[in-house]
């Protein structure tokens, strides 16, 4: 009997990121239109992932081959964009629009989508264009800040992966 079943589905890890961002501005503002490019680490892939990063990065230095199981060819010293993702991830952008769709409760957004596999071990990095409903920037600013899940950096420096506070925050 199936009348009481349910589907439970985990969203993919870059919808979390976009989802998270674009939350609290959709609620305050309101969104007509995003455009993301998103940098994805080697993480992403598990603990296969990072070891074979590391591998690679090892065997590079050694003048050696590299082990291609996990990423397909070689992710060290190396960007793969996404037509170039290995098995299973080829459809991870349409994944991400309709999940973020979804969440945000905006089945109709625009949302164009982009990403690359660079080698990092861990950490996201992200550039998203946004388009509000109301002009104002300083109201996004303020609803980041109240939503307690992104940090706003007063550091002009800040920018890169590594410069990002330890813990789960963007």
């Amino acid at each position: 009997d199936t009348k009481d079943a349910r589907l439970v589905a985990v969203p993919h890890e870059v919808t979390l990121l976009l989802a998270r961002l674009l939350a609290p501005i959709q609620r305050a503002i309101g969104v007509t239109r995003v455009s993301a490019f998103v940098l994805r680490p080697a993480s992403d892939f598990g603990e296969g992932g990072l070891e074979e990063l590391r591998e690679q990065t090892v065997h590079l230095l050694r003048f050696e081959p590299t082990p291609t199981e996990v990423f397909g060819r070689q992710l060290a010293f190396n960007v793969l964009p996404e037509h170039l993702f290995p098995l299973g991830e080829e459809a991870a952008a349409t994944r991400v629009v309709r999940e973020t769709r979804a969440i945000l409760g905006t089945p109709d957004l625009p949302i164009a989508l982009s990403q690359a596999l660079v080698p990092v071990f861990f950490g996201h990095a992200i550039a998203v264009h946004v388009d509000l409903v109301h002009l104002g920037c300083s109201e996004a600013l303020a609803a980041w800040r109240e939503a307690g899940n992104v940090e706003i950096s007063s550091d002009p420096d800040t920018g890169a992966t590594l410069d990002a506070p330890e813990g789960s925050g963007i």
